[in-house]
């Protein structure tokens, strides 16, 4: 069950008064099999502190030219419109002069956090490791956006949400609403992990394009979630099989842990075995290879 903050939502009529879950709560259980937090600000700035920039592409292009065998600096002067380059303006301050000083920077930064010397080839696997997750997790959001979108669009699922008064105007008195399921029929609409239903933000004209109602807070019903998307079903390996050792009424009076061998069906074995064949002490090499075939059997 996914562990997402239930609230009840205020809304007339048949609103459901269970428990809800918000946008990136469906988003993330739909990609991930589990409710996770959103990314929020603090980690991002993190990343780009660590990273001196937020387009950690460029960064890791040059720290693996920094770790290359013969380092080189790649620069990329910006020119704009096919004007004269003006001699100051660059692609990535990766691709610029100050460059190495900026991989300094960054090499001494994870010095201090690592309380060790780090090589550029360290900085270069561990950013790209870091790039590879996060592309990794873009793609299953956008899977699981694309799934939300085909079952709104089928009216199987329904979103509930306040509408705003006009584009980008919040109106303070919205209460949750059934969002109508002729609204996710406009290709340009979608539902984002920020809880808004409105026109795509990745749609390069899709901002101008639409001019339909937009949507906030958006909830779900957790139960109409989990009825679409359940919960994986955990299969528990069999118990290994654990011989239980054979013990006598009297130990098992006493109580405590059972005897690591069984002396008594031992001993019992022995006289039986020596009954049975009418044995003196002189026949105790025969004794002691019949007990011990017989250990080794039981």
């Amino acid at each position: 069950m996914p562990n997402s903050a239930a609230s009840d939502i205020e809304s007339p009529g048949s609103a459901p008064t269970t428990a809800m879950m918000s946008a990136w709560d469906v988003l993330s259980w739909i990609a991930f099999k589990e409710v996770r937090p959103r990314p929020d600000s603090d980690e991002a700035i993190d990343f780009t502190y660590r990273w001196s920039d937020s387009d950690a592409g460029p960064v890791l292009e040059a720290l693996e030219a920094r770790a290359s065998v013969e380092p080189y600096c790649t620069v990329q002067p910006l020119i704009l419109d096919g004007r004269p380059w003006d001699g100051n303006s660059y692609v990535h301050r990766a691709f610029s002069p100050v460059s190495p000083k900026m991989l300094r920077w960054i090499r001494a930064k994870a010095r201090q956090r690592e309380a060790r010397l780090v090589t550029y080839s360290e900085l270069a696997a561990t950013l790209r490791a870091e790039l590879e997750t996060l592309a990794d997790e873009n793609r299953r959001i956008g899977e699981a956006q694309h799934a939300l979108m085909e079952e709104l669009r089928a009216s199987r699922l329904t979103a509930w949400a306040k509408r705003d008064i006009r584009r980008g105007e919040v109106n303070p008195a919205a209460v949750h609403e059934a969002v109508p399921f002729s609204i996710f029929m406009d290709e340009l609409v979608v539902v984002t992990e920020w809880g808004t239903i409105g026109p795509d933000p990745e749609h390069p004209t899709a901002i101008f394009r639409y001019h339909g109602p937009q949507f906030r807070d958006v909830r779900f019903a957790t139960a109409d979630v989990l009825a679409i998307w359940p919960p994986p079903t955990v299969i528990l390996p069999e118990p290994a099989r654990e011989q239980i050792p054979v013990v006598s009424r009297d130990r098992q009076s006493r109580g405590g842990l059972p005897p690591k061998h069984d002396w008594d069906s031992f001993w019992i074995e022995v006289a039986l075995y020596a009954a049975e064949n009418d044995l003196d002490p002189e026949h105790r090499t025969e004794l002691q290879r019949h007990m011990q075939k017989w250990t080794a059997e039981r």
